[in-house]
């Protein structure tokens, strides 16, 4: 009876494995925005660029599905809260039926304790698997031109100099020459320090791109200014003086403007801003309405539109990128390649620039928050390439061989693997929080941020590697009572 009751469990197991990834693969055959990069100002194909993806990426993509389901999201913030309330509620539901359904107990009491575990160690699982996604740098989606005349800039970025940074400098330059980038602006939070460091890192390093100094500050919504003004300074409050003092200094960009309403946009615009960020990878797409205001401005101030990443060394993942028309820059130096481009935005040679990015988030929404694991992950799946969908086979594929073989072999699978996959995962967390401690203590008080985070994420991942351990000691001791 039980090794019919067996078969039976395997062959349903099996039935859901082959459903899950033949819907993956179906999803994968849809055509989507991002096989493609589009122009950010019209939304269409942008012509004369290639994205590819990292080998690494795609070898680790199971185990890095997590963050490409949520950065793609219109509020990561609510996708994310969304997914950890799906997993605990499904976790304990799928612990209670298994629970009432195995016969183990009849007590209700020891059923909801034993589905309290489960949706215990499903959050747990989904805290190790967000902290490996976040920590560790894997490199994912690179964009290349066509054009050799083209440069490709990121003209909003962040090291552990912001408050809420966690790259290193050398981290910050290495991620976005990764990415395809030739010239990368380092701004931070109202400090130019990150900024210095970039500079003077950049000249000892071969492959560095060019770094243009930066500083972002909470004025007229958010300004960027850019230029090679390393002095510190405090904007005033209105933003015509701001764009004024911007522009003694180099010249000035807002970003994040989705945090901005028609009328504000409009008299920013008015104060003489050098560009606007129309794309910002790290936020939402902007509200259409404020959208059509900075084109409308844009089109009638002749200034330039741009994409950032507004990286802070939070994941490795990146979507957007500005290409720049700068014929002859391969035989600038590095300083005057930024210099350059600086130069291009404040003369208001719109013309030259282009916004790219890898597909549309959307406009927020509360129905797309409270369902984001059913849509964003189907939206993950219709992104995903040939070589993706490949590397989800093997894995799957090869896990379904390990199972198989740890069972003929008498052990319990499910606690082995997942002991042992937990173990990996969390190992590699506690090696970045150890990084993030020694990183604030070599960089000193601005890196609170690294700080912070070092201990409470050993802390996790230490716990973690004793929740692996558990299950590794429980799927092998199960075999041991067994013989």
């Amino acid at each position: 009876m039980n090794e019919r009751i067996d078969v039976s469990s395997s062959r349903r197991e099996c039935l859901v494995v082959a459903g899950a990834l033949l819907s993956l693969t179906v999803l994968a055959l849809i055509p989507c925005e991002p096989r493609a990069p589009l122009d950010g100002v019209t939304w269409r194909p942008a012509e004369g660029f290639e994205t590819s993806f990292s080998i690494v990426g795609a070898a680790l993509e199971p185990f890095l599905a997590l963050g490409h389901v949520v950065v793609g999201a219109p509020d990561f913030r609510a996708a994310v809260k969304s997914i950890v309330a799906w997993t605990v509620l499904l976790g304990f539901a799928v612990g209670l039926v298994y629970r009432l359904r195995s016969g183990w107990s009849p007590s209700a009491a020891r059923a909801v304790g034993f589905a309290a575990v489960v949706a215990a160690g499903c959050l747990l699982a989904l805290i190790v698997n967000t902290g490996f996604v976040l920590f560790t740098p894997v490199p994912t989606y690179r964009l290349d031109a066509r054009d050799p005349d083209v440069v490709l800039v990121d003209l909003q970025s962040h090291t552990v100099w912001s408050h809420d940074g966690l790259a290193t400098v050398r981290h910050n330059l290495e991620t976005h020459r990764a990415w395809g980038f030739d010239a990368v602006a380092v701004t931070e939070h109202n400090n130019m320090r990150g900024a210095a460091n970039a500079r003077k890192l950049a000249d000892r390093l071969a492959d560095a791109p060019a770094v243009i100094p930066g500083m972002e500050v909470r004025r007229v919504g958010f300004l960027m200014t850019l230029g090679d003004d390393l002095a510190e300074w405090t904007p005033p409050e209105t933003p015509e003086a701001a764009v004024a003092a911007a522009h003694a200094r180099g010249l000035a960009v807002v970003c994040l403007p989705w945090r901005m309403d028609v009328e504000e946009t409009r008299r920013v615009a008015a104060a003489g801003v050098d560009g606007f960020e129309i794309i910002n990878g790290g936020h939402p797409d902007l509200p259409e309405d404020v959208r059509q205001a900075i084109l409308q401005e844009a089109a009638a101030r002749g200034f330039a539109l741009v994409a950032s990443t507004d990286w802070h060394g939070w994941s490795s993942f990146c979507r957007t990128w500005t290409a720049v028309r700068i014929p002859g820059w391969r035989a600038m130096t590095r300083e005057a390649l930024a210099t350059r481009i600086v130069e291009k935005i404040k003369r208001r040679e719109a013309r030259d620039f282009t916004p790219v990015s890898l597909g549309r988030m959307g406009v927020p929404s509360v129905a797309r928050a409270i369902f984001a694991p059913l849509v964003e992950i189907s939206r993950y799946c219709m992104e995903l390439d040939f070589a993706r969908v490949v590397a989800w086979w093997v894995w799957v594929l090869a896990l379904a061989f390990v199972v198989r073989r740890l069972r003929a072999a008498g052990f319990a699978a499910f606690p082995v693997v997942a002991g042992v996959l937990t173990i990996a995962m969390s190992s590699v967390l506690l090696v970045q929080a150890v990084r993030f401690v020694a990183t604030s203590n070599l960089m000193g008080a601005t890196t609170e941020l690294a700080s912070d985070l070092g201990f409470p994420v050993a802390m996790v991942a230490m716990v973690a590697i004793v929740a692996g351990a558990a299950l590794l000691w429980h799927g092998i001791s199960r075999s041991v009572v067994s013989r």
